[in-house]
């Protein structure tokens, strides 16, 4: 169910071409720091970083994280 959340999350985002042109353009880098304390542990960046790359790396970090934890789907949808 968290990555059917996850997937159908990336569509809508990936579907409105102007947004992943905001998020996937260099004016876009931002510095984002995140969490590092459970393994698979994400990668350490230092700098400025695409806002989508940001994106990809926290549903991935919500998935790792709450993997074990019922997630209510058809609230997201």
């Amino acid at each position: 169910m968290y990555g059917y959340t996850v997937l159908f999350i990336l569509n809508i985002i990936v579907e409105d071409q102007t947004l992943v042109k905001r998020l996937c353009g260099d004016e876009s880098k931002v510095s984002v720091r995140l969490c590092r304390q459970r393994p698979p542990y994400l990668p350490l960046v230092k700098g400025g970083r695409v806002a989508g790359s940001v994106i990809l790396d926290l549903m991935l970090d919500g998935i790792n994280h709450n993997l074990r934890r019922k997630l209510d789907v058809e609230f997201y949808k």
